[in-house]
Order: structure tokens, then C-alpha cells, then sequence
């Protein structure tokens, strides 16, 4: 299989997105509300956030090859990401690489996987997203006990995810933000 697949987001190329004024960024994402007039989603987060591409499956059936999102920087300054989020991180492995996972596991948790299967403080987790589960095979060690600035993340395509199975708890300061908003293509529009 080829690595690169396993690699989850790359960067947007900029079309001058960071020196766009603040209408024509909001302008740049097809079907938003404009920046004039009551909106649902406030100027603050359109300007804290960036772009990615998705390459590869490891996020599927939620996110595809090829998709685009906007990743709020700013949405963990004051508060905790919470289990079930999206989120772009910095691969702790492979420096200048970024990937989206979800946020299993939590800070102080004792988290287990069993036969594809994710336990939190001995309480079986209810994840409807993941897919490819009973496959899995959980390479050592089968489970993290989570210091107090750690987070799991895994990929909801179990089988095809390079995600805590392979470089472990990830760090506060590895996440990059959180996923909100999926715009391209059209049809794949969806808020997170």
C-alpha cells in the first residue's frame, strides 16, 4: 500500500488567502453567509481559520480523499477538545506533516482497545463513525493511560489509519484546531 495514502491532510495552497480582505475571504467559500447582516457562524471564526485538503481514506466514511475544510485555530484557546471532535494535528512522527483525526481520549483517561473495540475507564465507547473495526488489529501497546495534556486519536477507518496506535498520545500543543466546516466539494458541504 502506499504510505502516502496513510498521510490525511497537506495544506491548502494559498490563492492569496492570507492577504484576502475579510469579505473576500468569506466571498471564497461557496453558499456562506455573507459578511454584512446577521450570520450563523461569526466573523472571528472565519478569520481564525485555515484551509486543508484531505489525501487519503483514513477519515472515511466522514471525510474523503480530496475534500476541503476550514480548521478553526482559535476554538481551543479558552476551552478542552472534547471527545468526538475533529481535529488537524501535527504529526508527533513525522515533523511538517499534518493529519485529521478524531479525539477519543481525553486527559487522565485509561484507554483500551480490544478486538477493535475502544474502552474508556473500562466503559465501552459508542462509535457510531468508526468503520472496519472487527479487522483491527491493535499493534503494541493495547492501551494508553493519558497524562494530563494528552489526547488519543484515531482515524474512523480503523484498518487504513496511521493515527495513537502508531505515534502514540498526542499533545495540547500538537493540535493545530478543530475541523468545522467541510465546503468543497459542493455537494459535500457539511458543517462539523
Amino acid at each position: 500500500m502506499d504510505k502516502t495514502m496513510l498521510y490525511t491532510m497537506v495544506p491548502m495552497q494559498s490563492d492569496g488567502h492570507a492577504t484576502a480582505s475579510q469579505e473576500q475571504r468569506l466571498q471564497s467559500v461557496p453558499d456562506m453567509p455573507s459578511a454584512r447582516g446577521p450570520h450563523l457562524w461569526g466573523r472571528r471564526r472565519w478569520l481564525s481559520s485555515v484551509r486543508f485538503v484531505v489525501e487519503g481514506d483514513s477519515m472515511q466514511p466522514t471525510l474523503a480523499s480530496r475534500q476541503h475544510l476550514l480548521v478553526d485555530r482559535r476554538a481551543y484557546l479558552f476551552q478542552s477538545p472534547a471527545r468526538g471532535d475533529i481535529v488537524v494535528l501535527r504529526d508527533p512522527g513525522q515533523p511538517g506533516i499534518h493529519c485529521v483525526k478524531r479525539i477519543v481520549g481525553l486527559p487522565g483517561e485509561h484507554v483500551r482497545m480490544e478486538m477493535g473495540h475502544v474502552f474508556i475507564n473500562e466503559s465501552s465507547l459508542d462509535e457510531p463513525y468508526a468503520v472496519g473495526r472487527a479487522a483491527t488489529e491493535t499493534p503494541f501497546p493495547h492501551q494508553w493511560i493519558l497524562d494530563s495534556d494528552e489526547y488519543l486519536v484515531l482515524g474512523d477507518q480503523r484498518q487504513n489509519s496511521r493515527d495513537s496506535r502508531v505515534f502514540g498520545p498526542v499533545r495540547h500543543s500538537d493540535v493545530v484546531g478543530k475541523v468545522w466546516l467541510r465546503y468543497w466539494p459542493p455537494r459535500a458541504w457539511r458543517r462539523l
